[in-house]
């Protein structure tokens, strides 16, 4: 239809030729008359024409076209996809084209706005859902784009800023985290990116340098990951994928670690650790998880950790050269990732003696071949909080166990042992807190415990009791000081009481001894050594009232004097003196108890 006709003539003319040519129901054909009629109508009641197309003539309008009442040309709508809705609308004025709305996405929302001036587009706006602009592009006459602001996160705030030269990208700069303050640098050749700089923190450091190579792809970029000003990290590209990693963390100049890349993912990694220039960490992997790791320890330049791990990542294995010396004398294995078996060489003679056995990470049993027989003489057995349990030792290699230990929440509390191999106890030792506080001997395997020891007594570090007659009661009690014998009581009648008492020094050397030579329970004999453990004097109770009333006096170990209290009032009132042969060779007597003799008997020589 051309412009200049009248729309009424020109449609009557199309129906009529259409109705008589029996290509429209008579019925239907009254129906859609009225509705034209009624629609063009109202569009001159509205001073405007509109015009309407369906252009693949599947029923549905799919273009109108509004003009003015004067015939110019106003708008222009389109709906591109034939889903009923207009997608695209043109606006005119004075017949050129001043505005273009799109819906790109059909959702039957506007979302792309074009201005146009004299013909050529000017600035384009991008929208979101509400309606506001996302995205701003400024053309120069010639149509190229100049400038770019998009709010990339949708706050209504534009955070990323395009420049083009010739219509071509030259430099983009992006404020990261929307507050208004650029962090982000892009210069671009040719169209693609050439270098990238980034101030995350905003500190006015760059922590990030991006190199690109012709293609716009990464080819270098340096970063400072502890944002001390330093450029520490440098990854290399190929093809703008990663192919490998330094880092310099003491900016000497020389990588502290280097990662080897396959495919963006990490193959090789070494590390200097102690950043004493040489590495000590080597790292393979594959797909990213590690397959073994090799470590120097003790910074020597040789390594002396060497582990493996499985297909999910997990360790498998670590053997360790724990001393250092060359060889390795711990193997660990896992199960999953979690510990399952230690073995352990302590001697370095390369036989692994000591073997731990774990249950979901937790200790559960050791044992230890100390013989290399391969056959263990030792089992230690642990509770779920591995805390030992019991301890069990085969001490002559028979293959029976004839040593135990007991446990309780992880301290020793029990020792018991068979010392002469006939499947008997023959010693215990008991323990409080972990100490020790008593021990039963059978020292003649004959099944009673004779000896006991007790290490718990105040004033003594042990003191040992043996009953001999197996009564009951001992006959004989040990008192020691400093592991030193200071004390020892001997019952020699049975009865029960103590008949004998010797006193030690530090240097166990007997200084003095105690004697009940008439069987009243007291001790009424006491004897005195000196430094040689001689005797030099003894004192006697002879009528158990607790006071000494014989003094007896020794040179050379000889008798030479003895002195009475024949009163017994805490005074002697008789002296006899002896020769070398112990024979008396004279005597005084106070018989009027003064303290002076009155009688005085000489033995002629």
């Amino acid at each position: 239809m051309k412009k200049s006709e009248n729309p009424i003539d020109a449609f009557v003319a199309f129906f009529y030729g259409r109705f008589f040519m029996g290509q429209i129901h008579f019925f239907k054909a009254i129906a859609i008359w009225v509705f034209i009629i009624f629609g063009l109508t109202t569009s001159i009641i509205a001073q405007e024409r509109i015009i309407e197309k369906d252009e693949d003539g599947n029923g549905i309008i799919d273009q109108k076209t509004f003009f003015s009442k004067d015939g110019h040309l106003i708008r222009l709508e389109i709906d591109s996809d034939q889903d009923g809705y207009f997608d695209g609308i043109q606006y005119y004025n004075d017949e050129k084209i001043i505005r273009i709305e799109r819906d790109t996405d059909q959702d039957h929302v506007m979302d792309c706005i074009d201005y146009y001036h004299d013909g050529y587009r000017i600035r384009q706006e991008r929208l979101n859902k509400e309606k506001k602009p996302i995205r701003i592009t400024r053309f120069s006459e010639d149509g190229l784009p100049m400038d770019m602001k998009k709010d990339s996160s949708g706050n209504g705030r534009f955070d990323t800023f395009y420049f083009f030269q010739n219509g071509e990208v030259i430099e983009s700069r992006k404020d990261t985290s929307d507050n208004g303050q650029i962090n982000v640098w892009m210069t671009y050749a040719d169209g693609k990116p050439s270098k990238e700089k980034t101030d995350r923190n905003e500190d006015g450091i760059i922590e990030r340098i991006v190199l690109y190579d012709n293609e716009g792809l990464a080819k270098e970029s340096r970063h400072d990951r502890n944002q001390n000003g330093t450029l520490e990290v440098c990854r290399y590209y190929i093809n703008g994928e990663i192919a490998r990693q330094e880092t310099d963390e003491d900016a000497n100049g020389v990588p502290d670690t280097i990662i080897v890349f396959k495919h963006q993912k990490p193959v090789r990694q070494e590390k200097d650790t102690n950043l004493d220039g040489r590495m000590d960490s080597l790292t393979i992997l594959n797909q990213g998880k590690p397959v073994s790791r090799n470590l120097d320890r003790n910074h020597d330049g040789v390594m002396d950790h060497f582990s493996r791990f499985d297909d999910n990542g997990l360790i498998q294995e670590i053997k360790q050269d724990t001393d250092f010396t060359g060889s390795v004398d711990r193997i660990s294995r896992y199960e999953n990732g979690i510990i399952d078996q230690v073995l352990v060489d302590s001697d370095q003679d390369e036989f692994f003696e000591t073997i731990s056995w774990y249950a979901q990470g937790n200790m559960t049993r050791q044992t230890i071949d100390s013989n290399r027989d391969k056959r263990a003489d030792t089992w230690i057995f642990f509770n779920k909080k591995q805390k030992k349990e019991r301890t069990e030792v085969d001490s002559n290699h028979d293959g029976i166990v004839d040593r135990r230990q007991y446990y309780i929440k992880g301290e020793l509390s029990r020792f018991e042992s068979d010392e002469n191999h006939d499947n008997k106890v023959d010693t215990k030792v008991f323990y409080d807190r972990g100490c020790r506080s008593k021990s039963l001997i059978d020292s003649d395997w004959d099944g009673f415990f004779e000896i006991t020891q007790l290490y718990t007594c105040p004033g003594w570090d042990l003191v040992t009791k043996q009953d001999i007659n197996k009564d009951g009661h001992p006959e004989l009690v040990l008192y020691y000081k400093d592991k030193i014998l200071r004390c020892k009581e001997i019952d020699r009648d049975n009865d029960h009481r103590v008949d004998l008492r010797e006193q030690y020094n530090f240097s166990a050397k007997i200084i003095k001894s105690e004697e009940d030579r008439s069987g009243s329970g007291k001790m009424d004999f006491i004897w005195l050594y000196d430094e040689n453990e001689v005797a030099v004097c003894a004192r006697q109770d002879t009528n158990a009232d607790d006071q000494t009333d014989v003094w007896f006096y020794y040179e050379n170990q000889v008798l030479v004097r003895v002195e009475q209290d024949t009163n017994f009032d805490g005074k002697p009132d008789l002296w006899e003196e002896y020769d070398e042969s112990e024979v008396m060779v004279k005597r005084e007597k106070d018989l009027d108890f003064d303290g002076k003799p009155d009688v005085t008997e000489q033995k002629e020589g």
